[in-house]
């Protein structure tokens, strides 16, 4: 009788298949890793983002603050549909800012100089940014970051961003703060 070596056909296949259950789990973890980073960095940008235009809104005057929750009212429109980020991203992109910079604004060019300048770097940033003044707050602005499919909306239920009491949905993706 011929001694033979080597593995039989079902040992390949069983080798094969444990093997492509290890690489299949080590990419599911990359791919969570990289959904978790990008989460991170949309949420670092957008924090950002809403301390500065806290700290502009406490600088701002009433005609101003008008103006500022004013110029969202179109995006908070846009964001209402099916294609909310794509919708936002063209409309801010499209609205002209005045160049506060190199010329004299009144108060409400001001405000509105500050939030289109606030919807052009959150459109840049895969996100959108509404502000108003708050329903739980009337002398509070709202100011939210949604991005993902989180609205930036104050509603009853997601995909809303926070509720009319100035609380999170669960599983929203969105930073929310109240300025003064």
């Amino acid at each position: 009788m011929i001694k033979q070596s080597g593995f039989s056909l079902i040992e390949v296949l069983a080798a094969l298949m444990i093997f492509s259950v290890a690489i299949f789990g080590i990419l599911a973890i990359f791919l969570k890793t990289g959904h978790a980073s990008k989460d991170a960095y949309i949420r670092t940008h957008a924090t950002t983002l809403l301390t500065s235009e806290s700290e502009k809104v406490r600088f701002m005057n009433h005609a101003q603050k008008q103006s500022y929750t004013a110029t969202f009212i179109p995006l908070i429109q846009a964001v209402q549909s099916d294609t909310p980020l794509m919708n936002y991203q063209k409309l801010a992109q499209a609205m002209n800012r005045p160049n506060c910079q190199t010329a004299v604004c009144r108060n409400t060019e001001f405000g509105k100089a500050n939030a289109i300048s606030a919807a052009h770097y959150a459109a840049n940033e895969q996100a959108m940014i509404i502000a108003q003044f708050c329903p739980h707050a009337p002398q509070s602005i709202c100011i939210i970051i949604a991005w993902g499919d989180t609205k930036p909306l104050i509603g009853s239920a997601k995909p809303a961003c926070i509720n009319t009491k100035g609380q999170y949905h669960s599983g929203a993706t969105c930073v929310y703060l109240e300025s003064y």
